[in-house]
This record gives C-alpha cells, structure tokens and sequence, in this order.
C-alpha cells in the first residue's frame, strides 16, 4: 500500500529536537532508547488496535539508532523523565522547567541484577539541599508487582527489618552524613506486570554538611522490596544486594541575593528576626537568620514570611521545609526556571533578582 510510505525524516518530525547537543557522546545505549521508545506504546491494549502510523514512526525510530542515538535525545532527557513525577506534585512543566532539569539532571544506561530482580535508576536531579532518584525495579517474570491500596493492603516500601535503605560517601568526604529519605511510588499503567517506579527523595539534614551535586562519590544501597500492612507488618517480596552508584557533578545555577539591612518583627511576639543570607536554586531557597529573644521563652524565632514571586505575578508552591537553629532550607513542588523568577519577597521588602 503505498499511502502507508513514509520517509524516516518525516516521521522523525513531531520529535523536537531544539538545542540539541549533535555531540559525539550519548547516556543512551541503543537498547536503552529502544526500551523507552517502545515504552510510549500503550502496553494495555493488543497490537491490533495500535494506529500504523504511530507504530511505524516508533519503529522508525529505533531502526535509525544506528544512525544517530541522539536523534530522540531530547524525549528521553531528565527533564521528561522526571517531568510527570513533578506534575502530579505542582501542575505542568514548561519547556523551560524542563531545560532546567535536562542541564542539571542526569540519565543512566545500566541497573543492577540480583537474584533475578534488576533495578535501574532512570533519571536524577539534585542541588546541594535535595536529590530526587527515579528507579525502575524488573521481577522475574513470573512475579506480579500488582497496586495495593495503602489503606487495606498496605504499601510497597524499599526498607524492611533489620535492611534499611542505605546511602554511603567516598570516606572521609563528610563529618556527618546526616540526611532523611522518602520515596514516592509512581502510578502503574500495567498493575499486572512485574515492574514498579520510585521516585527516591533524599534530603541534607540542617547541621550536616552533606551536599548532593558536589561531585563526591555516592552509592544508594537496596536490599529488596517488601510490602508493609497497614498494622506495620512485612513481608519480603524481592530481595538482592543493589548498590547504584548515583554520584551527580556539581553544575546548579545558584543566585546569592544581597540581603542586607533586611529585618522582620514579629510584633505579638516581641522580637525581630535580622536575615543574613539567601541563596537561591531551581531546586530550593536556603537561607541564615539571626533573631532576637522572644518575650515568651517558649516561642521559637521564626525567619519571617518568604516568598518566591514569578514575572506572572504567581508564588511558588513550597513542598518541604527543614531547618534549625537559624539556617534552614524551602523545597520546590516543581524546579524554577530561574530566568522567569522576578523578586523573592521578605516581609514588605522585595529582592530583585535582576540586580544579581
């Protein structure tokens, strides 16, 4: 039939390929790409039902692999592999969000195999602050890794007794390897098969001196899966020794912004708060404080209210908040493009970030 010809060029036309690096080096490996591509397929439907033409644009792409790997690198970049995890927290990206993660963000090629189950990490971001890792956890083929409601049937989690989910540094790097870790379970398009994906959130605890993109050697450590009732009981699904090196480099844009003279007064308390730094990332807004005695011993001093205003005129939604003791550190439901950020706004002062 020849209305179903089609040039390889043609078909490669609704895949942008804007700024795309043509270098010579690629994080992907051919079956890497041809996994992920094939992937966009709808696995829950028979083949019969696919549209030709989108079937044959995906096979299209995988045959010219051999060609050039990067020619759907920007589909298969951090920004869009993260992209969905961050979604759902925040509403959607624009393309200059997702820009932002594919600079500081970082794609792997390769998991780890261990008693049948293989876990890859997918796709990672982080600041000095925050680290998010998405995995992919592979069964055997014949385990089923169904969806359980959390609120009858319990939860998956990556911890289990006595085998804890475990994050180790190039020795003698840091003083005090002080973080907390959460992870978030991605919705599954196929509960009757034997994959699961995580996101991994890692977070520096306040006084550690842990930091995520510094380039120190990082090795997160799994050993199974288990599911967890909600009476808190365990049982072990998978287990394994998986040991995924998820060293990141340093490359995050981060803006120091001149707070001097700026105060705040927390008047039906009594003392004013003096702000001696702020620091901010696509990632988070860091900060150091200093205050003065509150007239009730029992309050604790507070920095003030902060906020991130866009040029739109929005704020930026906060997910997570650590600190102690004056320094402390605001988490982003989704990364900033940091060239649509217009001020961060301290009581009634507004820091401009085009002066910086």
């Amino acid at each position: 039939d020849l209305s179903m010809k089609r040039n390889i060029s043609d078909l490669l036309d609704s895949y942008p390929v804007e700024g795309l690096d043509l270098g010579s080096t690629t994080p992907y490996s051919s079956s890497r790409i041809k996994e992920l591509t094939m992937s966009k397929v709808s696995t829950n439907k028979p083949r019969k039902h696919l549209r030709p033409l989108r079937f044959l644009a995906v096979a299209a792409i995988i045959s010219a692999l051999t060609v050039s790997a990067m020619a759907v690198g920007h589909m298969l970049g951090a920004g869009t592999l993260l992209q969905n995890f961050f979604a759902e927290r925040g509403g959607a990206l624009s393309d200059g969000q997702i820009q932002v993660i594919d600079q500081m963000g970082k794609t792997f090629e390769s998991g780890v195999t261990s008693n049948g189950t293989t876990i890859t990490p997918i796709a990672a971001l982080a600041d000095e602050n925050v680290y998010y890792l998405r995995l992919q956890i592979k069964a055997p083929e014949n385990v089923i890794l169904p969806e359980y409601d959390s609120q009858t049937d319990g939860c998956y989690q990556l911890s289990g007794p006595g085998k804890a989910l475990e994050l180790s540094f190039e020795d003698g790097i840091y003083s005090d390897y002080g973080y907390t870790l959460k992870c978030d379970w991605l919705p599954d398009e196929n509960p009757q098969d034997n994959l699961k994906e995580v996101v991994i959130w890692i977070g520096a605890q306040i006084g550690s001196d842990v930091r995520f993109n510094d380039g120190v050697s990082k090795e997160l450590t799994i050993h199974g899966l288990w599911l967890q009732t909600p009476d808190k009981e365990y049982t072990q699904i998978l287990d394994g020794e998986f040991s995924l090196d998820i060293t990141l480099p340093n490359d995050t844009e981060v803006l120091s912004l001149d707070t001097t003279g700026l105060t705040w007064t927390d008047e039906e308390n009594g003392y004013t708060s003096t702000l001696e730094s702020l620091n901010l990332s696509p990632l988070s807004l860091t900060f150091r404080y200093t205050a003065t005695t509150p007239t009730d011993s029992r309050i604790s001093p507070y920095v003030g209210p902060l906020e991130v205003v866009l040029k739109d005129g929005s704020t930026v939604t906060i997910s997570e908040a650590t600190g102690a003791e004056g320094n402390e550190y605001y988490v982003f439901a989704t990364p900033l493009d940091l060239s649509q950020v217009d001020y961060v706004k301290y009581g009634n002062y507004q820091i401009p970030i085009k002066d910086n």
